[in-house]
Order: structure tokens, then C-alpha cells, then sequence
């Protein structure tokens, strides 16, 4: 990966620390590569201002989760196709434990980001599904339908 490249993501990150001047501005030049860790190759990013670290993961599901994010990737696609935790650990290969963490992770992502679009937007339930069901047909992305149990399609 050329270092232009990756210099120039950097600049959509903005500083973790509140305490920082610069806490939550991005853009400002001020966030720069330490160096990579973990079996991910995750970035540790560091803040000019004042000097805290912190991971290109901070606020993501992927925060302090080891699994590859291959397996991860698995572990998400079985859930949605079979539904089962243990089902999926079976299938991927991986303790059930770390699917019920996987599960709790991308939940609570999830609801952020809904409760996000919700109050930012002022939409309710109904317009927010709305909503991304017409961004996934205009990416040409094949919904799933997440049927609950003892219902009919």
C-alpha cells in the first residue's frame, strides 16, 4: 500500500482523547500513524496535540475483538443464513462464546447507529427502514429478510 495513500486516511480521523483541543475535528492534519499491531494489522494512531494514542477501531464492533476479521466475516454471514449461535459456531469453527461477543459488539453497533439515524434525522422506525432499503436497491445489494419465529414469508 503506497504511504501516500495511507497518510491522506488519516486525515478522517480525529482525536479520542476529550480532553484534547482537538477532540472530534477531522481533517486538521493532526492524527498520524504510529505503527500497526496485532494480527489484523490494526493502525495505532497517534494525536499531534496531545499525544494520546488510541486504534483505528475505537467505536467500532471491531474494538479490542481478536478474531480475524476474516473469520469475523464468517461468523456475521452464518448468523444472518442460519440464525443459530451455536449453529454458527459449529459451522465456523469458532466457541460459542466468541459468537454470543461477536453478536453483543455488532448489536450495540447497530443500535447506535439506529438510534443515530432516528434523532439526527428525525425519522421513525418505519422511515428508517424505509430509507435503507432504498440505498441497498440503488447499490444493487440483495437484501436479506430476517423472518421472526412462527411467521410466514
Amino acid at each position: 500500500m503506497a504511504e501516500g495513500k495511507r497518510k491522506e486516511e488519516w486525515s478522517r480521523y480525529s482525536c479520542s482523547n476529550k480532553g484534547c483541543r482537538d477532540y472530534g475535528v477531522t481533517g486538521k492534519g493532526n492524527v498520524r500513524l504510529e505503527r500497526y499491531y496485532g494480527r489484523n494489522g490494526v493502525a495505532l494512531l497517534r494525536c499531534k496535540t496531545c499525544m494520546k494514542t488510541f486504534s483505528e477501531n475505537r467505536g467500532t464492533p471491531l474494538f479490542r475483538l481478536r478474531l480475524p476479521y476474516e473469520k469475523l466475516r464468517e461468523v456475521l454471514t452464518s448468523l444472518v443464513r442460519c440464525g443459530s449461535i451455536r449453529g454458527t459456531a459449529d459451522t465456523v469453527g469458532v466457541n460459542k462464546n466468541t459468537v454470543e461477543r461477536v453478536v453483543k459488539l455488532a448489536g450495540a453497533q447497530m443500535k447506535r447507529f439506529n438510534d443515530f439515524m432516528l434523532r439526527d434525522l428525525r425519522m421513525n422506525q418505519a422511515q428508517c427502514d424505509e430509507f435503507w432499503t432504498y440505498i441497498k436497491s440503488k447499490r444493487g445489494v440483495r437484501m436479506t429478510r430476517v423472518r421472526a419465529r412462527g411467521t410466514s414469508p
